[in-house]
């Protein structure tokens, strides 16, 4: 039974994976199709598409009331965005970003970031906690928008052509938003059946096996991107993505159904969180540019991290 179980999670993260990559695939062609700016792509789009695994399955755990694993994916995929994909993307190339992004972007990722375990303080995340964090969502698409209206930003020269089957398209969409809902139920179902086999707690796998599962579509854009020499993209969907976590995901979950903070997110994991997004400003420098020194050292925050999640109940 529990090998079925263990192959069942695996295909889970699988449908996760696949649907985050048709779901980004079709987006994006649609994007440019429509004659939308790159910059609108990076940290919306693609973001918004990759951060499409950790609303189901926080949504889906936390209506069937494991709101351990929901609340702990989030904070967990964010950990893991930075610490874990920009720690594997650098080790192949330093990052490059502009000092636009070190100045703007890097403190919205960290006050949101900041805002989110203030909420946390008293033991639950309300659904008033919830609205205003959706319109926080609201007024960073508007941020976004006038930011890429500016016209500042440099265009993304892509590998996908300009698809002339807009059928398609959509297509790759709605199979992508299938298969990241199956797969969500596939991961919370059998993950939650794992955690209590080996008597492992839902926050653990929350933390790890399905923040890891979930953040699988961000490592994909971000080595793409990274191939393409678009450093920008790639650091930009991590920032967009655990904007998009917080503030999208963790806000209209909460409307839906308030949150029920666990002690150890106030005490260990939240802080960490914030930890970990702070160290963006330091590792990238003067220089603008993460190396594969400052990859080493997320990776090994990261290995720690994880190393921690099964120690501390």
């Amino acid at each position: 039974m529990l090998s079925l179980n263990i192959l069942l999670l695996i295909f889970g993260l699988f449908l996760l994976l696949k649907g985050g990559d048709f779901l980004i695939i079709g987006s994006e062609r649609i994007s440019r199709n429509h004659g939308v700016k790159p910059i609108i792509i990076g940290m919306t789009v693609v973001a918004f598409g990759t951060s499409l695994p950790e609303f189901f399955v926080s949504f889906m755990a936390n209506i069937k009331g494991s709101q351990a694993i929901g609340l702990g994916n989030i904070i967990g995929s964010n950990i893991a965005n930075i610490a874990l994909i920009l720690g594997i993307a650098a080790l192949f190339q330093s990052l490059k970003i502009d000092r636009d992004t070190l100045k703007k972007d890097f403190p919205i990722v960290f006050g949101v970031s900041l805002i989110a375990f203030l909420m946390m303080l008293d033991g639950v995340i309300s659904r008033l906690d919830g609205t205003i964090l959706t319109a926080g969502f609201i007024a960073y698409l508007m941020y976004v928008y006038f930011k890429a209206k500016s016209g500042k930003e440099d265009l993304l020269e892509e590998e996908i052509g300009h698809s002339k089957k807009h059928w398609h398209n959509y297509a790759l969409v709605i199979v992508g938003i299938i298969g990241l809902y199956f797969g969500a139920d596939l991961t919370i179902a059998n993950g939650t059946i794992i955690a209590k086999i080996f008597g492992v707690s839902d926050l653990v796998i929350g933390l790890t096996i399905v923040a890891v599962g979930t953040s699988l579509p961000e490592l994909a854009a971000t080595i793409a991107a990274i191939k393409n020499n678009n450093h920008e993209i790639g650091v930009g969907n991590i920032v967009g993505s655990n904007i998009f976590n917080i503030l999208f995901v963790l806000g209209i979950n909460s409307i839906v159904k308030e949150f029920a903070v666990d002690s150890t997110n106030i005490y260990i994991w939240g802080p960490l969180m914030l930890v970990i997004t702070l160290l963006l400003f330091p590792l990238f420098g003067k220089k603008l540019e993460l190396n594969r020194k400052g990859g080493i050292i997320l990776l090994a925050i990261y290995a720690a991290y994880t190393t921690m999640t099964f120690l501390i109940k």
